[in-house]
């Protein structure tokens, strides 16, 4: 169950596997590029509750797991990335590691979300009578009991909790690590809350999503992209360590 802090977890993973191998000037850009990329496609939530608001609920799949989702982003990405190494070496890394992180987030949602993916868009639409090539959907025909469905969606506050918490390891003690714990403490609390109510709404999908969406959208998604972008420089050194028996 891809969750976007999951999404995050095996970010870190990535790019502690690339990293090493990398030069030292690009391991701090490609690394932070890497966990922000496998966070990145899924920024296309917002205008798809936006849509969903204003009840147009059918462009769900028009919006999300889409254009974000694509093979195109993650081409458009690592040429930018190439292009730049060379006069901007800290945004060209930055593009290379963002391609690998999108390209990771694509690969665990199509296999473990049940749903479908527009991995080749906008070929997937073009032409409007005969499109080049298939919107992929490896679950069709899979029905997922409702209870199931909020129970994934509990796990989005499990996941961003386990990202904070690996952070926090990352940062080691200190004031920022006991700021972050509270933030965790939060995500858990939430998880709580969220599997209840999977049970009190287990007929209403669209009931759990509204618990689930509004603190995931408005506070956890936003602080857990901003703390990867401040600890850039830990998550670097973390990436970078030559011992394979770390915490994480």
């Amino acid at each position: 169950m891809p969750q976007n802090g999951f999404h995050g977890l095996f970010g870190l993973a990535t790019a502690r596997g690339f990293a090493r191998r990398l030069p030292a000037q690009a391991v701090e850009p490609f690394a932070v590029g890497v966990v922000l990329g496998a966070m990145l496609p899924d920024i296309d939530m917002y205008p798809t509750v936006v849509a969903v608001l204003l009840g147009r609920s059918d462009l769900t799949y028009v919006i999300h797991r889409s254009g974000t989702h694509s093979l195109l982003l993650v081409l458009l990405l690592l040429f930018g990335g190439l292009i730049l190494r060379g006069k901007r070496p800290y945004v060209g890394w930055l593009g290379v590691g963002l391609s690998l992180g999108v390209a990771t987030h694509l690969l665990l949602d199509l296999f473990f979300w049940f749903a479908q993916l527009d991995l080749f868009w906008p070929l997937s639409h073009l032409p409007a009578d005969k499109p080049l090539l298939p919107v992929v959907d490896l679950w069709s025909g899979v029905k997922v009991p409702d209870l199931a469905i909020n129970i994934r969606e509990a796990f989005e506050f499990a996941a961003f909790a386990l990202l904070v918490h690996a952070l926090r390891v990352i940062v080691g003690k200190g004031e920022q690590s006991d700021r972050m714990l509270k933030w965790e403490r939060f995500m858990w609390l939430g998880f709580c809350i969220a599997l209840v109510t999977a049970f009190v709404f287990r007929t209403s999908t669209s009931k759990q999503n509204y618990v689930v969406t509004t603190p995931y959208l408005l506070a956890m998604l936003p602080y857990c992209w901003t703390q990867v972008w401040k600890l850039r420089s830990e998550i670097a050194s973390w990436a970078n360590r030559h011992q394979t028996n770390g915490p994480i």
